[in-house]
């Protein structure tokens, strides 16, 4: 995942790059993270290009903004899909 990560950085070397990690699991996201940031060391990115790089993974529920037990739907009602269109459908 590192390599994909600096390659993608080296493609669009632009701070408007904007990159999340999520994992399914709070153990997994803890998982990602160190193991990314041990692998990134390695990498031959300038420091601007690690800057773009997050140094921290989050659980897909927190990136998505929704408690782990809550209804797909509700947050289709709450957060309408990036279309634009109402009802997240």
């Amino acid at each position: 995942m590192a390599k994909l990560l600096a390659a993608l950085i080296q493609i669009e070397d632009s701070p408007r790059c904007r990159i999340r990690l999520a994992a399914p699991t709070g153990k997994a996201a803890a998982r990602l993270t160190e193991s990314l940031g041990a692998a990134l060391r390695k990498l031959p990115l300038t420091d601007a290009q690690k800057a773009l790089i997050p140094t921290e993974a989050s659980t897909l529920h927190r990136l998505l903004g929704r408690p782990a037990r809550q209804p797909a739907h509700a947050l289709s009602r709450r957060q309408p899909a990036a279309s634009g269109r109402a009802g997240g459908g």
